[in-house]
């Protein structure tokens, strides 16, 4: 039984290619776009500030996916992985 949480992508703590392969035709572009315009206040606020920047054909799939999306209050330690997620190669 999944529940909605294994359904859905926390924008402030979504590893780029995690959960992102959970939604076909968001990762990569689409994805990269939304963790470039964090943080969002909540949901409504990733239309707003992502809509302006898809062509069409991404407005669609995005509109697809958008009732998994969860936009939360970040946390600061969210804020700064942004910058650096302490993984290394």
């Amino acid at each position: 039984m999944q529940n909605r949480f294994s359904e859905s992508c926390v924008l402030h703590f979504c590893p780029p290619h995690s959960n992102w392969c959970s939604f076909p035709g968001m990762y990569p572009t689409i994805a990269g776009l939304m963790v470039k315009n964090t943080p969002y206040k909540d949901t409504a606020d990733i239309k707003t500030k992502l809509f302006p920047k898809l062509t069409p054909a991404m407005q669609e799939i995005f509109l697809k996916y958008d009732k998994n999306l969860i936009a939360l209050k970040p946390a600061p330690e969210f804020v700064e992985d942004i910058w650096n997620n302490g993984l290394y190669r």
